[in-house]
């Protein structure tokens, strides 16, 4: 089976003559195998071809719409044509719910901005629609209904071997059922082909994550360890993440030109999205793009930092890679002291990212996101209103925000007990 290799993507030739073209996920979207191991998501063409050049042209186009940011998955592409052409031929009653669905992924739009759906999103989607609703996708819309996708539900089973023990892939399912849940609203909504209808997936509870939110706080004693312990050119960024609140993608996106000191705030306006094809977007939510205010202490740091390590060009990222491009996540996470798997590079000086700080302040669970929620809480316990913890959050809606100031007050009531333990006992 003769094969060959080009810029983008892969075709080959198959014993019956035929070529085969094929190119990996461009957002980098990977699957476990059947050992647990993670493979890149391919795509390949619907069909085969005659020739080698047919097959490296159908690669060409493919290469095209990404450069574009108009791709989709070819499965989602040819179900929505399919839908298409049967919405023609017969109208929108008898459409299938996998039709339906593959042309809701490439039609959506985001909230904000009504931009299309990010490519990694579609991927997700895509996945989800021909993996965990798999058994819904051919029945026509107007057949689903909430006996169907209870039954769906109660007999899903996980596709993958979980990548932790324990892992019923319960919070898969609770994905897909949100996900089929946003497609029958369309469905039902106004202008649908079932408008007014009920949405059938309506089990309450269903779309929500049944694992807890586990988040861990850091004490000052453990960050002063990481921030004597971590790479010197990550300090700040640690330091950016607790007392400015922001997301690890909005600092990894932080340029020269967004620090104005005078003002003592940082202008956030992008973030890095973790797609190849499309590498910056907007910050999460509208709320998101803001200008964030900069504690007094942090003014010096921030000015050494920019000496040291920041290049002089306006454009110049406050956290660059060794190449100059974005800091991925998995290098600055780096490796845990002792973790054989990355070999001697775990152990090594020049190898001290966030794992291997976290381990020498003795939180080797702590996250990189527990930082902003240690920040938001100190915060909401000096007094600060859920508005206002959750602008200092950047988020669109309270609930974050509401978890928050909820800690503190919690925290105020067993510090108002203790008071109250010294005023029964005296001797203070």
């Amino acid at each position: 089976m003769a094969g060959s290799a080009r810029g983008f993507g892969r075709v080959r030739k198959l014993p019956s003559g035929r070529w085969q073209a094929f190119y990996s996920d461009p957002t980098g979207a990977t699957r476990l195998s059947r050992s647990g191991k993670p493979t890149p998501v391919r795509h390949a063409a619907a069909s085969t071809f005659s020739t080698k050049r047919d097959a490296e042209a159908w690669l060409g186009r493919e290469q095209a719409l990404i450069a574009g940011g108009t791709w989709t998955p070819p499965a989602a592409r040819q179900a929505a044509q399919r839908a298409a052409a049967e919405s023609a031929n017969k109208g929108t009653p008898g459409e299938t719910f996998g039709s339906y669905a593959a042309r809701w992924i490439v039609e959506r739009r985001t909230r904000q901005g009504a931009k299309p759906l990010a490519p990694r999103t579609r991927t997700k989607y895509a996945d989800m629609l021909e993996h965990d609703l798999a058994p819904l996708a051919p029945l026509a819309i107007e057949h689903i209904t909430p006996e169907v996708v209870s039954g769906w539900y109660d007999t899903w089973t996980p596709r993958r071997r979980r990548a932790r023990a324990g892992d019923t892939g319960a919070t898969q399912r609770a994905h897909a059922y949100s996900f089929g849940r946003a497609v029958m609203a369309s469905a039902t909504s106004a202008g649908g082909p079932l408008a007014g209808q009920m949405n059938p997936f309506s089990m309450r509870g269903a779309g929500s994550s049944p694992s807890r939110r586990r988040e861990e706080l850091a004490t000052a004693e453990q960050v002063d360890v990481m921030l004597a312990t971590i790479r010197p050119e990550w300090r700040l960024l640690l330091q950016l993440g607790l007392w400015t609140g922001l997301r690890f993608s909005e600092i990894a996106e932080l340029r020269r030109k967004d620090v104005d000191l005078d003002r003592r705030v940082l202008r956030i306006r992008r973030a890095v999205s973790g797609d190849k094809a499309e590498p910056v977007k907007g910050p999460k939510s509208e709320a998101g793009d803001r200008d964030q205010r900069v504690p007094a202490s942090l003014v010096a740091d921030i000015r050494q930092h920019l000496r040291d390590h920041v290049g002089r060009s306006r454009d110049s990222l406050l956290f660059p890679s060794r190449t100059g491009g974005h800091l991925a996540p998995q290098t600055f996470y780096g490796a845990a002291p002792g973790d054989k798997r990355r070999g001697r590079a775990s152990v090594s000086a020049g190898n001290r990212g966030w794992y291997h700080a976290r381990t020498a302040a003795g939180h080797p669970t702590l996250h990189f996101h527990d930082l902003r929620a240690t920040g938001a809480t100190l915060l909401a316990q000096q007094g600060a209103t859920e508005a206002e913890v959750q602008a200092f959050l950047g988020d669109s809606t309270p609930q974050a925000a509401q978890r928050y100031v909820r800690a503190a007050r919690s925290r105020m009531d067993m510090l108002t007990d203790r008071l109250d333990d010294l005023a029964t006992s005296g001797g203070w």
